[in-house]
Order: C-alpha cells, then sequence, then structure tokens
C-alpha cells in the first residue's frame, strides 16, 4: 500500500473516530482528540518518510511557528464569532493566519514561537474557563461527517503533497494546520453552537501544550534516533504532558465544587 492511499484512508478515519467521541463525551474532549498529535502527527509522519528525517527536523521547528499561528486564528475566531456570524468570523481568521505565518517565518526565533504558543494558550483557557464541553443533543444532517471527512482530508492531502515544492520551512509552517480541528469546529459552530465550538476550542488549547512537546522532541532527536524511535517518544512524551494539564485543570474545579 503507497503513501497516498494511506493518507486516504488515514486521515477520514481519524475524523470519524474524533466526530464520534465529540457526539459521545462532548465538545472538549472531541477538541483534545483534534488538536493532539494523534490527528496532527500524520503530517510530520508523512513528511519525514517522503521527504527524509533532515527535512522533518527542519520543518519541525518551523511547525512551532505554525503552531502559534494556529493558536492566535483560534484566538482570532473566539474573539471574533462574538460580534459576526460564522462564515464572516472564519474567513477574517483565516486571513490573520496568513499574516501571522507570514511574520513567523521572518522572526524565525523559537524561544519566540513558544512563548506566544504559551500565551495564547493560557489566553484561550482563561476565556474559556466556564465551557464544560457539553454534548450536543441536536440532529446533525446525514453528510455532516462525511463532509468533514472529505474536508480534511482534502487539506492532508494538498499540504503533504505541495512540501517538496514549499521546502521545509514554509512545509513545517504548514504542518500544524488542523485539518481536522479547523472543520471540526465550524462544523460543531454551524450545528451545535457557539458554546460547543468553545468547548472545542478549549480542548485543542489544552493539547496545543503536548504538540509543542511533540515538535521539540523531533526537530532535537530524529536525526541522532531515526523515525520510528523518535515518533514513539514523541507521541508518548505528548500524551503524558496532555494528560497532566487536563488533571491539573481539573483540580480548582474539583476544589470550588466542594
Amino acid at each position: 500500500m503507497d503513501l497516498f492511499t494511506l493518507k486516504l484512508i488515514i486521515t477520514p478515519l481519524l475524523m470519524l473516530m474524533v466526530s464520534l467521541a465529540v457526539k459521545k463525551w462532548g465538545s472538549f474532549v472531541g477538541g483534545i482528540l483534534s488538536g493532539m498529535p494523534l490527528t496532527s502527527g500524520p503530517i510530520a509522519i508523512f513528511l519525514s518518510i517522503e521527504q527524509g528525517p533532515a527535512f522533518a527536523a527542519k520543518s519541525a521547528s518551523s511547525a512551532l511557528a505554525g503552531l502559534a499561528a494556529v493558536l492566535v486564528t483560534y484566538l482570532g475566531y473566539l474573539l471574533l464569532s462574538r460580534r459576526f456570524s460564522i462564515w464572516p468570523a472564519c474567513l477574517c481568521s483565516l486571513s490573520i493566519f496568513g499574516f501571522t505565518s507570514f511574520m513567523m517565518m521572518l522572526s524565525r526565533s523559537l524561544p519566540l514561537s513558544i512563548l506566544i504558543s504559551m500565551i495564547i494558550i493560557a489566553t484561550i483557557i482563561w476565556l474559556t474557563r466556564n465551557v464544560q464541553g457539553e454534548i450536543s443533543q441536536r440532529v446533525t444532517p446525514y453528510w455532516d461527517i462525511p463532509l468533514r471527512m472529505l474536508a480534511a482530508t482534502t487539506l492532508l492531502v494538498a499540504i503533504t503533497s505541495s512540501a517538496h515544492a514549499l521546502g521545509p520551512q514554509v512545509s513545517g509552517l504548514l504542518s500544524p494546520v488542523p485539518v481536522i480541528a479547523w472543520p471540526l469546529t465550524l462544523f460543531a459552530h454551524v450545528h451545535g453552537g457557539r458554546k460547543e465550538m468553545m468547548g472545542l476550542v478549549r480542548g485543542n488549547a489544552v493539547s496545543a501544550v503536548g504538540v509543542i512537546i511533540f515538535y521539540l522532541i523531533i526537530s532535537g532527536l530524529i536525526l541522532s534516533m531515526g523515525i520510528f524511535t523518535t515518533f514513539v517518544v514523541a507521541f508518548m512524551a505528548s500524551i503524558c504532558v496532555t494528560a497532566l494539564l487536563i488533571s491539573a485543570l481539573r483540580q480548582p474545579a474539583r476544589s470550588g465544587a466542594v
């Protein structure tokens, strides 16, 4: 089975799993799953296999700048959707992503990328502090999940297929693009309302800390440890960090409930 076929199989299956998780456990859980490298990681894996470890190491460093741009986009959408309807807010947020990505590409500062990401993560978590990620009771149309699967697969194939022409820096910037989380967020807003969308954005912000760890490990270890070992370590570290953060965020809520 070639890589292109794997892309066509893995991405829609992941979108299906996350969409079903949202229905069963709520938008916050769906946001965590869609934001973790369990879904964004396939782009990094495909890039390392198709373009080589050196390419993957360079693109992983740029991915942290791209992650900062993605988080700024989520924050922009969160704020803009208070004043505007969904699609104007979406288009403005995508413009924010393009501008922020360009500025981050010019800066080429890894510490700055991480600092901006952490500030935005903290801001999103604070803005959505009263959102519990409730399970939506609304009935979605039959075409909703298939369309999500198509949108996610199209984004992933476009990013990975253009990697050779774009080079490691631009490919790295695009690799954290939420191919599953962004369509999921928009569809949740359309069919579940603003509160469900906020739960997804909150979950994505929480899991973004693990994504930072994921890309730092790839950037630092893939040339010395190889593709398989590096990705296993990166995935495990990302999951552990995300789980610890979720536990830490639940402590104040439990304390307040007592």
